[in-house]
């Protein structure tokens, strides 16, 4: 920590420059000025001599149960820079009244950044600074500009409500300077903070940018549901106002979109991104999934989808909250089929992680109340005939649970180890309750009925699948115990199911 005569401040939280990638480093701290004296009148920092842009008001809750000072609270700072080729100074020094004093001299080497081996890919920051590059092939994007006969509008929605501006200026900046360029952005602001109001008043300097201000956040969905209309792109994205696109994410779809021209809903894997810009944790979804997207919205952001498909659902649920976007997403479903919906396996998009430090509230996506989750799922289900299904809270808190009914004469046959009969069938018929089952025994590869006094139907013989009449085969692979009574049942309801075949459940070895 350095303290100047005059009373200014300065602390660096990283003795040397942080890796984000293999392209990228930072350094980051928190300075507290001399009074009446802006910060960027005074911190500069220069890299072997040509000054970086340090973006200043990250949310420092540390420095502000210590000192006390005014401002303290967005005393952060943190200078980001490409990495150079060559061994390099950076340079931290105090400007004020045509003075300069230097402050901290930090060397740098590149040729000291791991470049790891990928058989030894160990940590998600190693993955990315082997991969992201050839991944997303971002020498290449004149070339593959050039290759795109389709190059749809995508109109960007970006709903603010109570932001750190240096986040904001994030997620604005992410959007506007996105490798594709044809896009359009709608910023519905329902934040009063002044430091975020300046941010997007610079930010409207970008003619591709429209700010939709909002009296209030009562005010705010339905200034949502204007931009979805006002907008004039083919397709429609939401970003959440802390968020941050890839550079390459919108030409990652169109790219898809070009092999893909009927493609309706394009949805991207994700991680998280740090208030300084470091990623961690991705989540890597799976492909088109109909029954998990009932549990929960796995989707999330990115999700392009075709903007007609939208302008009858946008309104019905606030597209402001987390439930709003589940329900455009499932209408969107509904309306273009499943056959519609692409996934790109690659993180085009960065969800906020708040640490300790920063002392922001918000962690990760806001919850829904079950409710209004019930309420959303309910609707798909009723829009799909599947007016006999309910609606559970389901396990973990915040998913949901979908239970179809079936006629409680299905006839199912348990298919068993011969060995394992006498046990079996106890067990399941316990658990069956009024569900009507069959038992068979498998012995070296023959399947033969069980009697009910523990030995083999003579009567009967040996069977084939094609002879038995039941509706429903339930194999059990070796001696198995139930957890509750109601898997018999869960698993014979899913199999009745037009779309499904076959279905399966968890089982652990004890």
């Amino acid at each position: 920590m350095i303290v100047d005569k005059e009373g200014a401040i300065l602390s660096l939280d990283t003795p040397e420059p942080v890796l984000l990638s293999g392209r990228e480093a930072y350094i980051r701290g928190w300075f507290l000025p001399r009074k009446g004296v802006e910060k960027t009148q005074q911190l500069v920092v220069t890299l072997d001599g040509l000054e970086i842009p340090v973006a200043f008001g990250l949310p420092r809750r540390d420095v502000a149960k210590a000192s006390g000072r005014p401002g303290a609270a967005e005393s952060g700072f943190l200078a980001r820079f490409r990495i150079p080729s060559r061994k390099c100074r950076i340079h931290l020094a105090l400007q004020s009244a045509g003075l300069q004093f230097d402050l901290i001299d930090l060397d740098f080497n590149p040729a000291h950044v791991t470049r790891c081996d990928a058989a030894k890919i160990a940590t998600y920051h190693e993955w990315l600074t082997c991969h992201e590059t050839d991944l997303f092939a971002e020498r290449g994007v004149s070339a593959e500009l050039a290759s795109l006969s389709y190059l749809p509008l995508i109109s960007i929605v970006v709903p603010v409500l109570d932001v750190n501006s240096y986040l904001l200026t994030r997620c604005i900046t992410s959007v506007s300077s996105q490798t594709y360029k044809n896009v359009e952005i709608f910023v519905a602001n329902a934040c009063t903070n002044p430091r975020v109001l300046r941010c997007l008043e610079s930010a409207a300097a970008d003619g591709r940018l429209t700010l939709l201000p909002c009296n209030n956040l009562a005010q705010l969905p339905e200034v949502l549901n204007h931009a979805v209309h006002a907008a004039r792109g083919e397709f429609l994205a939401l970003v959440h106002e802390d968020g941050e696109l890839h550079s390459s994410a919108l030409l990652e779809v169109v790219r898809r979109l070009n092999t893909y021209p009927n493609a309706n809903l394009i949805y991207s894997d994700d991680d998280q991104i740090d208030v300084y810009g470091g990623r961690s944790n991705p989540s890597c979804k799976p492909d088109f999934d109909p029954d998990l997207i009932l549990s929960s919205n796995y989707i999330g952001c990115l999700a392009v989808i075709r903007r007609s498909l939208c302008l009858d659902s946008v309104g019905v649920h606030a597209l402001s909250e987390p439930v709003g976007h589940w329900d455009v997403l499932l209408r969107a479903i509904d309306s273009g089929g499943r056959q519609g919906v692409l996934h790109i396996a690659k993180p085009l998009y960065h969800r906020r992680f708040y640490d300790e430090i920063t002392g922001v509230q918000r962690n990760g996506e806001p919850s829904s109340s079950f409710a209004s989750c019930r309420a959303v799922v309910s609707e798909y289900l009723a829009r799909s005939g599947e007016t006999a299904a309910t609606v559970e809270p389901g396990l973990p808190d915040g998913h949901i649970r979908v239970r179809y009914r079936h006629d409680r004469n299905t006839a199912v046959a348990a298919i068993v180890r011969e060995v394992d009969g006498d046990f079996q069938e106890t067990v399941l018929r316990a658990a069956a309750g009024k569900q009507v089952i069959t038992f068979y025994g498998l012995l070296d590869c023959l399947l033969k009925p069980l009697s009910k006094s523990d030995g083999l139907a003579p009567d009967r013989g040996i069977v084939s699948l094609c002879d038995m009449r039941e509706d429903v085969c339930l194999f059990i692979n070796s001696a198995l115990e139930a957890v509750n009574h109601h898997f018999i049942d869960e698993l014979v309801s899913q199999a009745m199911r037009t779309e499904c075949g076959v279905v399966t459940g968890i089982s652990i070895n004890v």
